[in-house]
């Protein structure tokens, strides 16, 4: 609607749209026939966009796993798609994985992660898998307005994780003001090749000896066998 001429309308802001799942630039039309919509009626679901001269940072912890651990890898690669597609965004400065690794960050509290990470975002999230169910929470918190920007919450089936994971990534750029620069890298709707494509990059980046790197490139390369698109 922004770039549509033959309309005119009032910005609502970006709002988080319960039953939706991602979030949305909202627009009311204006019209002689129409109620102008009041925008101090939309508030309670705004979420507040970056806005200052400083340059967006941001740490995305590894999201925490509250199903089974042989289903780590699923929450640890979701968190390092999150870093890659927040780092190929441009005019952002995003901590390293290797750099949050370092500390415990489990245990430190969001000023705490913000000092010894030198940002101002700090992203956290939970993910559980239930059989062919999934639920998945993030929480985006600024540390110098200290207040949450932005928190959700999915329940879905597991075939549609991809897309959530690809929610998630929008919805983090879009409140830190950004617009991805390079093309998602990962963009498949089968969720095997997906999984194996997660547990390939969790051993690429946690490697216990030699052997994990060549079990890495083996499940990455299945992966590409069912949907080359990754």
């Amino acid at each position: 609607l922004a770039n549509q001429r033959e309309f005119e309308g009032v910005s609502l802001g970006l709002q988080s749209m319960k039953g939706v799942g991602r979030l949305i630039e909202v627009y009311g039309l204006k019209g002689d026939k129409l109620n102008e919509p009041k925008a101090s009626n939309y508030q309670e679901n705004k979420v507040a966009i970056h806005s200052d001269v400083e340059v967006p940072s941001i740490a995305i912890i590894p999201f925490d796993n509250k199903g089974a651990d042989e289903d780590v890898f699923y929450a640890y690669g979701i968190s390092a798609d999150l870093i890659s597609d927040c780092s190929g965004a441009g005019l952002i400065r995003v901590a390293g994985l290797n750099d949050i690794e370092k500390l415990d960050y489990e245990n430190l509290k969001y000023d705490e992660l913000s000092k010894n990470l030198l940002v101002r975002y700090i992203v956290t999230g939970m993910l559980w898998k239930m059989g062919d169910m999934f639920q998945l929470s993030i929480e985006l918190y600024d540390t110098k307005d200290k207040k949450v920007v932005w928190s959700d919450r999915w329940q879905e089936k597991w075939d549609n994780l991809t897309m959530v994971q690809s929610n998630l990534s929008e919805g983090l750029l879009k409140t830190l003001n950004m617009k991805p620069q390079i093309e998602r890298n990962i963009e498949t709707t089968n969720p095997v090749a997906y999984e194996y494509y997660l547990k390939g990059r969790h051993k690429l980046l946690t490697p216990n000896n030699k052997e994990d790197r060549q079990v890495a490139i083996d499940l990455l390369n299945k992966a590409i066998a069912l949907d080359d698109s990754l």
